[in-house]
């Protein structure tokens, strides 16, 4: 279901269990955004971003990734996915008003599984999440696949990635080279419910 706003299909689109409830749904013609200029630009982003000074996060003795953004304009994390796991949670505190907060994500293959995130204690809740997680980007700045199945908040910058999930919730926006969803089981497919905070 696509909630408010518009969709555009470079072709022909074949839709199933897809309800627009507002806005219109376009098939072919020229489309709204220069994909090939906006690849250009976010990859630079990405890797512009990698470089910034940042504090290395692993999980402690309960699997939790603290990240204390100390109420600073910019806070920056680095993180290395290979520490990633089912039972782990990402906890920002201290995350201001003002606050812009980068985590740097290693690893090319990344599992991105982790049970929960927090920001300032607040967990995901749809439109009633955080505000806070539009101040939020993780940037996968090397990752070639990227497997999500969480509660994310925060935006996810993945320009190399080919993202898949098979269920889960993100209040952020996702940037890929391609996003596919998975179904655990024949007939039995989840999906992706993305609710956009604009970093």
């Amino acid at each position: 279901q696509l909630f408010s706003g518009d969709a555009f299909a470079g072709g022909t689109g074949t839709f199933s269990s897809f309800t627009l409830l507002s806005g219109l749904l376009t098939e072919g013609g020229t489309s709204p955004v220069d994909f090939a200029a906006a690849e250009t630009d976010l990859k630079n982003k990405s890797q512009a971003l990698k470089d910034l000074s940042g504090t290395a996060v692993s999980p402690n003795v309960g699997f939790e990734f603290i990240l204390d953004a100390a109420g600073s304009d910019l806070a920056v994390f680095l993180l290395d996915s290979s520490e990633f796991c089912s039972s782990c949670s990402v906890k920002f505190v201290n995350v201001g008003a003002n606050t812009t907060v980068v985590v740097n994500v290693k690893g090319a293959n990344v599992n991105g599984t982790n049970s929960s995130y927090f920001i300032n204690g607040s967990a995901v809740n749809g439109d009633a999440s955080s505000a806070l997680a539009s101040r939020i980007l993780f940037n996968y700045f090397e990752a070639t696949s990227l497997f999500m199945n969480s509660g994310v908040q925060g935006s996810v910058l993945a320009p190399y990635a080919a993202v898949t999930s098979t269920w889960g919730q993100m209040v952020g926006q996702l940037v890929a080279q391609s996003y596919s969803n998975q179904c655990p089981e024949a007939g039995k497919c989840g999906s992706l419910e993305l609710h956009d905070f604009n970093f």
